[in-house]
């Protein structure tokens, strides 16, 4: 509950703006290729360590970048912390290669739509269609004008519906890092929950 008095605090949508122009994506590749950078400016660093090199160990992966000149990272652990939950629980993924053939679709059926066929959003009960709307706000934001979910975000529904406890943390993080990815792609500027928590 912590997490959604959060949600209706004072909100700061420019400040956001200007931290998701400039976001990229610090994984396992990103820390690899800036240790290939360091070998191609001084060769007698190659098969050093990253401290070796004067780089940080790579703990985990990040969401970088600055807002007014200020370095800022997010990672999971940083949203399990500011939301006050720990980052344990179920994860499913986000990345679902192919919603057609996924193993998933039978199985998320079954609980929303009690039958293995796939179902609208209109077949949804009252209390899945809130849920889904707690869901679409302030958790794993949907872009574009359709409300029926995507299968990801029905797999998390699954998880909920069925009392699960689920890593929230993990989940928002996975979202943020594919909706940035993707927006990359397009070219195309998509602003996450729409503000910085004070």
């Amino acid at each position: 509950m912590n997490y959604f008095k959060m949600l209706n605090g004072p909100t700061y949508k420019t400040l956001i703006r200007y931290f998701w122009v400039r976001a990229s994506v610090y994984d396992k590749e990103a820390s690899e290729e800036e240790e290939r950078e360091k070998v191609l400016i001084d060769s007698t660093l190659a098969r050093k360590s990253r401290e070796e090199m004067g780089l940080e160990p790579f703990k985990q992966t990040e969401i970088r970048s600055s807002v007014m000149g200020i370095p800022v990272y997010i990672s999971k652990d940083i949203i399990a912390c500011v939301i006050g939950v720990e980052a344990t629980g179920k994860y499913s993924g986000i990345e679902i290669h192919n919603s057609k053939t996924s193993s998933w679709n039978d199985l998320v059926n079954k609980t929303l739509f009690n039958s293995t066929t796939p179902g609208k959003y209109s077949d949804l009960s009252m209390k899945n269609k809130m849920l889904l709307k707690i869901q679409y706000e302030n958790l794993l934001p949907k872009g574009g004008g359709s409300d029926q979910p995507s299968l990801a975000h029905k797999v998390f529904l699954h998880h909920i519906v069925n009392g699960e406890k689920v890593n929230v943390p993990k989940y928002i993080f996975r979202h943020m890092i594919k909706e940035l990815r993707e927006s990359q792609k397009k070219c195309r500027v998509w602003v996450p929950y729409g503000r910085l928590i004070s």
